[in-house]
């Protein structure tokens, strides 16, 4: 997992540890970083405050 195309290195550790915890596939990986699941996830955290 190493070769993941994220530049941001706090999403790059985020999305390794949530695939290993919620065990996503590689495809569903994929599609996660693709569809910038961390930022919007980022997103509805500080809209909840």
């Amino acid at each position: 997992m190493d070769t993941l195309q994220v530049k941001n290195q706090k999403a790059c550790v985020w999305y390794k540890k949530e695939a290993a915890k919620q065990t996503w596939s590689v495809g569903t990986l994929q599609r996660k970083i693709s569809s910038q699941y961390y930022y919007r996830m980022l997103q509805t955290q500080k809209k909840g405050l």
